[in-house]
C-alpha cells in the first residue's frame, strides 16, 4: 500500500475484502483500475488459533474474474491457502499488498 497505509483485521476470525477496502489507500488511477477489474467480494482472509501452533492465517479467492495471487501464484480454485507474514497478495493483477502479522 502506498505510504505504508494499512488495512487492519482486528477481532475477526474472517474478513472478506472487496474494492471498497482499497478506497482511500490507492492513487486514483489504480483505484479506477481495481474498481473495473475486482469483483465485489474478491478474497477472504481467515484466522485460526490453536494452543499448540498459535495463529495461522488463510486466504481464499472468492471466484474473482481476474484472480488473487499469493507470491505470484494464482490461487483461484485452490480453496484456503496458508498465508504467512511477508507474503505478497496480488489483487486482480492491479495491486500487490504485503501481509503482516502484528
Amino acid at each position: 500500500m502506498p505510504g505504508g497505509s494499512k488495512i487492519r483485521i482486528v477481532n475477526q476470525a474472517e474478513r472478506v475484502f472487496s474494492r471498497e477496502d482499497f478506497s482511500g489507500y490507492l492513487p486514483e488511477p489504480q483505484l479506477m483500475a481495481i474498481s473495473r477489474r475486482v469483483s465485489g467480494g474478491h478474497f477472504k482472509i481467515t484466522a485460526s488459533f490453536s494452543p499448540e501452533i498459535g495463529w495461522k492465517y488463510y486466504i481464499e479467492d472468492l471466484g474473482s474474474k481476474n484472480g488473487t495471487f499469493l507470491n505470484g501464484s494464482d490461487i483461484r480454485g485452490r480453496g484456503k491457502v496458508e498465508v504467512k507474514h511477508g507474503d505478497i497478495i496480488g489483487i486482480g493483477g492491479v495491486v500487490n499488498v504485503e501481509f503482516k502479522e502484528v
